[in-house]
């Protein structure tokens, strides 16, 4: 089965003067950044954290998401060139998109590490932690919920652009996406003949696996221990963080079987991605332990 000709990477069409640049990835964190803020604020409402903020509203969700949204960016962009780079420091540049070949060329992004995103994210919020007087469980088992909203946008919006597809199956389910780069870009592809248009061969959509797995799943395993532990002093803070990261990477690691068959580096058939998600697993297992070994840590999440 073809990926829909009707889907393209871009949101308007190309003809729309400035708006017809706009790809559903880039809107995607948008709309992943707005609807953390409206997470939060629901969250707030219904009681379940309070914000110490000052008159002017410093402190609050706004500036919450900004810093959870700033550490992800520059730590996923970072992380990218770290865990599957590293040359590329060699040549800084490179990591703000800039290209000096034949000239000054700038080509965006391109590239995102979910793993540094995360780490990125984490040291943001510990910044904000501290600057604002909470604790820092506090801040960071809420994130979870918005968090797994984006992630789940981010995956749509991979899909949307045809890109980070799974490996090649014969099931029912496998999808030949569009070789845009191979001719040039979008524009090139869709100006040739429907009949020779390259497609790859049929491939998992794992960004769809990921979008469901990594987004609505951990939303909702996020949500039920928020709701619960309101009520329960047995569960602790940190739980809903710490649950959090083993999920997303036995889920993650579970996918690269299904994702990628080519990485940066493999230990075997084992990918990198997985690798780095074992590692989630690991860290998460053994912060659940402290915690939960602390005897004076009887505190609800």
């Amino acid at each position: 089965m073809k990926y829909p000709e009707f889907l393209t990477p871009f949101v308007f069409p190309r003809d729309i003067p400035l708006l017809g640049s706009i790809r559903w990835y880039g809107l995607m964190y948008i709309v992943g950044i707005l609807l953390g803020c409206v997470i939060l604020y629901f969250v707030k409402q219904k009681g379940y954290i309070k914000y110490n903020e000052d008159s002017n509203g410093n402190g609050g969700v706004n500036d919450m998401v900004f810093y959870a949204a700033v550490g992800a960016i520059v730590g996923g962009r970072l992380g990218y060139f770290l865990f599957y780079s590293p040359m590329t420091f060699l040549t800084p540049w490179e990591i703000l998109g800039f290209y000096f070949d034949n000239g000054i060329k700038f080509i965006g992004f391109s590239g995102m590490s979910f793993h540094g995103g995360f780490i990125g994210m984490i040291i943001s919020l510990f910044i904000f932690s501290k600057k604002f007087h909470y604790e820092f469980y506090d801040i960071a088992d809420h994130i979870t919920l918005p968090a797994s909203i984006a992630l789940f946008f981010g995956r749509i919006g991979n899909f949307m652009n045809a890109e980070l597809y799974g490996r090649i199956t014969d099931s029912f389910i496998g999808l030949q996406f569009p070789l845009y780069d191979s001719v040039g870009g979008y524009d090139a592809w869709v100006s040739m003949f429907p009949a020779i248009r390259p497609y790859t061969e049929s491939r998992h959509p794992s960004q769809l696996y990921e979008a469901f797995l990594e987004g609505l799943v951990l939303a909702l395993v996020s949500y039920l221990i928020m709701v619960i532990s309101k009520n329960n002093k047995n569960i602790r803070k940190g739980t809903r963080l710490w649950v959090w990261v083993i999920l997303y990477g036995v889920f993650r690691a579970l996918i690269e079987q299904f994702a990628r068959d080519v990485t940066e580096w493999n230990i075997g058939v084992i990918t990198s991605g997985a690798i780095y998600s074992m590692c989630m697993i690991i860290l998460g297992s053994v912060m659940l332990t402290i915690i939960y070994n602390k005897k004076d840590s009887n505190k609800k999440a």
